[in-house]
Formats: C-alpha cells, sequence, structure tokens
C-alpha cells in the first residue's frame, strides 16, 4: 500500500531529520540552526559591556583621587570598594543568565 503524496513526503522529510540529528551526534558536528536559534539578545550584551566600562571607570576614579588626595583620605578605598562589589555582582549576574538560559555561552551547543 503506497501512502498518499503529502504523507510520504513528510516520512521522507522526518528520516532525513533523523539522520542529520544522528549525525551531528555521532560525529560532533554542531546543528547550526539551533545555535543560530540560541544567542544572547543584543541588550542584554549591551548592559555587560556597561558594566564592564563602569567597573574600569571606578578603577580610573581610584587612580585620580589616589594621585590627587596623597593617600590622605578614603576616598580611594570606597571607589575601590565599589568595584569589587560591582565586579561581582556582574560575575553572579552572568552565572545567573547562563542557567537561565538567557546568556548562551559561543561555541557551547547541547
Amino acid at each position: 500500500m503506497q501512502l498518499p503524496d503529502a504523507e510520504a513526503d513528510e516520512q521522507q522529510d522526518r528520516g532525513e531529520r533523523g539522520k542529520q540529528r544522528q549525525n551531528a551526534i555521532y560525529t560532533g558536528r554542531p546543528n547550526v540552526e539551533a545555535a543560530l536559534a540560541m544567542q544572547t539578545p543584543a541588550v542584554v550584551k549591551l548592559l555587560i559591556v556597561i558594566a564592564l566600562l563602569a567597573v574600569v571607570a571606578s578603577l580610573g576614579v581610584a587612580l585620580l583621587r589616589l594621585v590627587r588626595d596623597r593617600g590622605e583620605s578614603t576616598r580611594m578605598v570606597k571607589a575601590l570598594t565599589f568595584r569589587i562589589v560591582l565586579s561581582i555582582v556582574l560575575f553572579l549576574v552572568l552565572m545567573f543568565g547562563v542557567f537561565a538560559g538567557v546568556i548562551v555561552p559561543h561555541g557551547v551547543i547541547p
């Protein structure tokens, strides 16, 4: 008994997709379509870059306060403390984003 044309085409498509999946599993070749679908949103990337720039700016502020105050005030220590706290918060947010699936590492395809 022959299948109608539409069902035969659908069955053939399923078979080819299954072979592609098997090839990706056994040969280690990534599924490019799945990788393109899993990308970090541009807004998240922008926020990460802004946070990194804030860390560098805070380090610059601490340097300026060291030079201007000549070590006589605690303003430099406060700027460095802010930088450390900002770095730790950024790290925790990045880890949460990876585990939540919002941030996708490059080259990692499940």
